[in-house]
């Protein structure tokens, strides 16, 4: 055999291997894209918990603070309180961060739900 028919045939080979591993890496991603797609649609359809009060109620003029006093809060159905005698407070033009870990729920406060 000579060489360029060789390498021809390694080229042909190498080709019709790397089709066979896109297919098959196809019927790896196509049913992952399918659940997060399903995960995401249930995102979107979900209705929306907050309800808009009847009657509203107006604020006090002048400046407005926050103050927690011996606050502490409880996933529904969980065994233990995720925050427990949470004492702050914040006067007006004060600002207040909330810090910690990744996945440790700061983007979704207790009190959105």
């Amino acid at each position: 055999m000579e060489i360029g028919s060789l390498l021809t045939f390694l080229a042909y080979a190498t080709q019709i291997l790397m089709s066979f591993m896109m297919l098959y890496m196809l019927f790896i991603v196509i049913p992952r894209a399918s659940v997060s797609a399903k995960r995401i649609n249930e995102v979107l359809d979900a209705e929306n918990q907050l309800q808009d009060p009847v009657k509203s109620v107006s604020m006090p003029k002048g400046p407005a603070e926050l103050e927690f006093d011996q606050v502490s809060f409880r996933y529904a159905g969980a065994e233990e309180a995720a925050l427990e005698g949470i004492n702050f407070k914040v006067n007006a033009g004060q600002t207040l961060a909330l810090i910690g870990g990744n996945g440790s729920g700061q983007a979704s406060p207790p009190w959105s739900t």
